[in-house]
C-alpha cells in the first residue's frame, strides 16, 4: 500500500496509509462544518473576584462524606486549619468558581488508603458547557498548603485527548485555539503534598493553561504518571516540586502535544520507567493531535538514581512507544496535524542546567530538531 510522504524528509514513512481520495476528503470538510464544535467565548473574563466562604460553606465542607452525595461545589475562598479533614470531592465548575480557592493551612483532603477504580478526582477544576456550544471557563484559582490524597484534575472540553467533544473539534483547522479558549486557566498549585493511589495525581486535559504547579511532593504511586500535560495545553510552570513516586514503568511528567512548558528546578527521585518525556500521541481515539511538544524549557532539575543506570531516559524528546504503531492510524487522513504526519516533532526545545546524579550522559535523548541541549551535569 502506498504510504503518505513525510514533508519534513521528503522520503516515504511508515507511519500511516493514506486516507480517502481527495473528493472524499473534501465531502467529509464539508460535512463537518455541519457539525456544531464546542467553542469557547470569545472575550477574556476579568480576574476573578470570589468573596471568602461564609460559616455555611466552611460548615458544609467539613462534613463527612455521606455516600450519596460526596461532592462539593467551591465558588468561594475557603480556608482550614491544620486539624482539619475534608473528605468529599471538590468541585470548581464554571465562571462561577472563578477567584475561589481552598487555603488548608496544613489540613487534608481526601482519604489515605486504596482509591477505587471508578472514585472520581479529590479536586475537580472544569469548564462547564453551555447551551449556546460554548464553555463557562473557571479561572485564577488557587489551592495552596494541603495533603491531598487522591488525584486533581483540570478539564476544559474532555477529560482527555479521547473525549467526544474534543475529537470533534480536532477535525478541523484552528483546534489547539479553541481547546485552550474552553480551558481552565490561571491555576495556582502551590506547597502542596499529593498522595497518589493509582490514578495519576495531576493531570490537566487538552487546552489547559497558565497553570503553576509548585514547591509541592508528589509521591504515592500511580498506575501511570506522576504529572500529565494532555494536548493543546501549555505555558505551564512546574517548579520547586519533589517527585518520588512509583509509576509502573511510566515516566514521571508527559509532556504529550504540550507546548511553551516550563519544568525547572524539580527533584526526581529514581525515576526509573523515565523523566520527563516529549511526545505527540499522534490519533489516538480518532482525535487529530494539532500542537506538537515544542519550545519546551526543561532547566536545572535534579534526577537521582540511587540503585544504578536506568533503563529509561531522565529526559527524552520525541520519545516513542510501540502502542503509537497502533492508535497511529486511529484518526483521519486531513491536511493538519497528526492527521498530516504521524511524528512527534518535538523541536526549539531547551534542555540545560540539569544534574543528573547515578547515570551518564545517555539519560538525555534527543530525537527532535533545533533543540538547545547542554550544559547538563553527570555524577557516578
Amino acid at each position: 500500500m502506498p504510504h503518505r510522504l513525510s514533508p519534513k524528509t521528503g522520503s516515504h514513512f511508515s507511519g500511516r496509509c493514506y486516507g480517502p481520495s481527495p473528493a472524499i476528503a473534501l465531502l467529509w470538510l464539508m460535512a463537518l462544518a455541519l457539525v456544531p464544535t464546542p467553542v469557547a467565548q470569545a472575550t477574556e473574563p476579568p480576574h476573578g473576584s470570589a468573596r471568602a466562604c461564609g460559616p455555611s460553606a466552611q460548615e458544609s465542607l467539613l462534613e463527612p462524606a455521606s455516600g450519596v452525595d460526596d461532592s462539593l461545589a467551591l465558588d468561594c475562598r475557603a480556608s482550614l486549619s491544620g486539624q482539619d479533614l475534608v473528605t468529599k470531592e471538590l468541585v470548581f465548575e464554571g465562571e462561577k468558581a472563578s477567584g475561589a480557592g481552598i487555603d488548608c493551612h496544613g489540613g487534608t483532603i481526601g482519604i489515605p488508603g486504596h482509591v477505587p477504580k471508578s472514585a472520581p478526582p479529590t479536586i475537580t477544576i472544569r469548564s462547564e458547557p453551555q447551551e449556546d456550544g460554548g464553555w463557562s471557563v473557571p479561572h485564577d484559582i488557587h489551592i495552596r498548603n494541603c495533603k491531598i490524597y487522591g488525584s486533581i484534575v483540570i478539564m476544559g472540553m474532555g477529560g482527555n485527548g479521547e473525549a467526544e467533544a474534543v475529537r470533534l473539534s480536532s477535525l478541523t483547522p484552528g483546534h489547539t485555539a479553541r481547546a485552550q479558549m474552553a480551558a481552565p486557566h490561571h491555576i495556582v498549585i502551590d506547597n502542596v503534598t499529593l498522595v497518589a493511589a493509582g490514578p495519576v495525581p495531576l493531570y490537566l486535559a487538552p487546552g489547559v493553561h497558565h497553570v503553576e504547579f509548585s514547591h509541592s511532593i508528589v509521591t504515592g504511586h500511580s498506575k501511570n504518571t506522576a504529572l500529565y500535560l494532555d494536548a493543546e495545553s501549555g505555558q505551564n510552570v512546574i517548579t520547586g516540586n519533589r517527585f518520588e513516586i512509583g509509576t509502573r514503568n511510566r515516566e514521571v511528567i508527559a509532556v504529550d502535544g504540550s507546548a511553551h512548558n516550563v519544568i525547572s528546578a524539580n527533584s526526581f527521585v529514581e525515576p526509573a520507567g523515565g523523566g520527563v518525556f516529549l511526545y505527540r500521541n499522534c490519533g489516538q481515539g480518532g482525535t487529530i493531535r494539532h500542537q506538537t511538544p515544542q519550545y519546551n524549557q526543561i532547566t536545572g532539575n535534579h534526577f537521582l538514581y540511587r540503585e544504578g543506570a536506568p533503563s529509561h531516559p531522565a529526559i527524552w524528546l520525541g520519545s516513542s512507544s510501540i502502542g503509537q504503531a497502533l492508535y497511529c492510524y486511529q484518526d483521519p487522513s486531513l491536511p493538519f496535524g497528526s492527521g498530516a504526519d504521524n511524528r512527534s516533532f518535538a523541536d526549539f526545545n531547551t534542555v540545560t542546567g540539569n544534574d543528573i546524579t547515578g547515570a551518564g550522559s545517555e539519560t538525555i535523548r534527543d530525537a527532535g530538531a533545533s533543540n538547545t541541549v547542554g550544559d547538563n551535569r553527570f555524577k557516578p
